[in-house]
């Protein structure tokens, strides 16, 4: 549950920060649908790690494994990056490199963790292709901010694909909840 919570909040973060840089918003009101899933990751983020069987696996081959410190750390990248993500697009800071170099981070940060839920699971399960997504998300930002940061067209582009990745973590989050795997 808390795994699938984190995903559907990244997802509506990155589809956030994917309407402005498609150009469908301003910064200040992007700061805020960034900023609002950052805050409530970090509150989940907080409870859970105060929660102390939280880490304990309920899956996979080891019941006795620490296989869910893999979501709790994937909430707290994710909570970090949203709000530094809120932060850079609603105050002008130096936006693209910025924001790129928070992408790269991201991406390794969330890719680690792909590694950890799927341990955890036992498998490369519907979770792990979530974390996945959200990692490939952050590599996304990386080349719209850093790689390529004057680019309009492809700042436009890749905000468009961040929209549909966005709404793909989200579905991903909340598709175990109706019986949805694989």
């Amino acid at each position: 549950m808390f795994l699938e919570l984190s995903l559907i909040l990244v997802g509506i973060g990155a589809a956030s920060l994917g309407f402005y840089l498609g150009g469908a918003t301003e910064a200040r009101a992007t700061s805020i649908a960034v900023g609002a899933p950052a805050v409530v990751l970090a509150g989940l983020a907080v409870f859970a790690a105060v929660n102390s069987d939280r880490f304990a696996s309920a899956v996979g081959p080891d019941p006795g494994a620490k296989g869910q410190l893999a979501a709790w750390a994937f909430a707290a990248a994710s909570a970090a990056f949203l709000a530094l993500a809120a932060s850079v697009t609603g105050w002008g800071l130096v936006m693209d490199r910025t924001l790129g170099f928070l992408g790269f981070l991201y991406a390794g940060a969330a890719g680690l963790s792909t590694g950890g839920v799927a341990v955890d699971a036992g498998k490369f399960n519907i979770h792990a292709l979530g974390v996945l997504i959200a990692a490939i998300a952050g590599g996304m930002i990386f080349f719209a901010g850093a790689a390529m940061p004057r680019q309009i067209l492809i700042r436009r582009i890749v905000g468009w694909l961040l929209v549909f990745a966005g709404l793909g973590i989200a579905f991903l989050g909340y598709a175990p909840s109706v019986d949805v795997s694989f």
